[in-house]
């Protein structure tokens, strides 16, 4: 890569990627702890993390000055690629069993290669005062096998990733998993662009096609394809972090909401009320609260019902016909909190049969904040005010 860039472009946009590889990588680390296609996204991602930066000229210059070896930094940068290409094959071959020997295969071709780039590495002249062996030493034979070699392997398996992604988006259903197969395959699209910049390059100064380039244009270029390719795949990424975020806060919300019908209702029949122990981690300690609130709410609900007799069951429901099922659920459950202290509950099998939602979170969650608009709905309220309680 040419050092001729904008003074803007290094900072801004390798901060960016960096920033968004920090982010998975710091939220995948528990799932180091996990299954092997959980640890191979892990290492892919760390993988990444550890060799983007070495494409940047003052990383590159800082572990040269350091360790002594010219151009260091730029091999540890290409086994950091590959190694991230073997991690993934990993998951690849735990997903597509039927292709499980030739993934495998590919491992092995990538460590090959790797071991291939380390033998060319110790014989091709390197200088400390002349860094990036790729540019000052652009026609040599070994620099033009190393180069070949890697950025041709590299580009293999981004055209295998584009293969493997694009039939895979194009099957899934609208969510998370779709956005991020998008944005998977569009990295890999775009590094297919950095692979044919780079090639062009390579092969046009090594075997003498081309004698001249402008450079800061070239360099912006190919920095540009590669930070975008990195930007994109960790974004991918984050979409399933962006997504349980966003998850969590709409429970809270919902939670929040909920807590005056709660409160009504267990203050009704107190004994629905369930042990409020939670567990050590804040988030499963309110994942665990959430549910509680739910199955309170829900028991409450089932306790009042049965206080309402078949008879007041069908008024409530001739006085909202034609409304929505959480309107009469509420009506009903004004009547149930009318006619507990009078009344006695009456056996299950004369009660109407229980509505029952699609049983996910966001489902029950979903019914309940409709149950809760319907309680102040004034409709609702004059219509269970209108009938009058058993034997009256």
């Amino acid at each position: 890569m040419s050092p001729d860039l904008p003074v803007f472009t290094v900072p801004v946009v390798s901060a960016a990627a960096l920033g968004v590889l920090w982010l998975v990588v710091m939220t995948g680390l528990p799932r180091l702890l996990g299954s092997v296609p959980q640890r191979a996204v892990t290492a892919f991602f760390g993988f990444l993390f550890l060799s983007a930066p070495t494409s940047l000229p003052g990383v590159r210059r800082t572990v040269d000055s350091v360790t002594g070896v010219p151009d260091l930094a730029i091999l540890l940068g290409h086994l950091g690629t590959l190694l991230a290409f073997i991690a993934i094959l990993e998951l690849a071959a735990g997903v597509e069993g039927g292709r499980r020997v030739l993934l495998r295969r590919g491992q092995l071709a990538f460590t090959l290669v790797l071991t291939g780039l380390v033998t060319l590495f110790v014989f091709i002249p390197r200088r400390l005062d002349q860094p990036d062996f790729g540019l000052w030493q652009v026609r040599h034979p070994l620099v033009v096998t190393y180069q070949l070699l890697f950025q041709t392997c590299l580009g293999l398996g981004l055209s295998l990733a584009v293969a493997f992604l694009v039939p895979n988006w194009r099957k899934s259903r609208r969510g998370p998993l779709r956005t991020a197969l998008l944005l998977l395959w569009l990295s890999a699209a775009v590094g297919l662009l950095y692979v044919a910049s780079r090639l062009w390059y390579v092969v046009g100064h090594g075997f003498g096609f081309l004698h001249q380039v402008a450079r800061p244009v070239y360099g912006t270029v190919t920095f540009l394809l590669l930070w975008t390719t990195v930007a994109l795949a960790g974004s991918a990424a984050l979409v399933r972090v962006g997504y349980a975020v966003t998850r969590h806060v709409r429970h809270r919300i919902a939670y929040h909401r909920l807590g005056g019908l709660w409160r009504t209702l267990t203050e009704a029949v107190p004994g629905t009320v369930l042990d409020p122990r939670s567990g050590p981690f804040p988030a499963r300690a309110f994942r665990r609260r959430l549910y509680r609130r739910i199955i309170e709410i829900r028991d409450a609900q089932m306790e009042l019902t049965s206080y309402v007799p078949p008879a007041e069951h069908q008024a409530a429901e001739a006085a909202l016909r034609g409304r929505e099922a959480a309107a009469l659920d509420a009506c009903v459950l004004h009547l149930g909190l009318r006619f507990k202290d009078r009344a006695t509950p009456h056996p299950q099998e004369t009660r109407p049969p229980a509505r029952t939602t699609d049983g996910s979170l966001d489902g029950e969650l979903a019914d309940l904040l409709r149950l809760r608009t319907s309680m102040d709905d004034p409709e609702v309220i004059r219509a269970a005010a209108g009938i009058r309680e058993p034997g009256r």
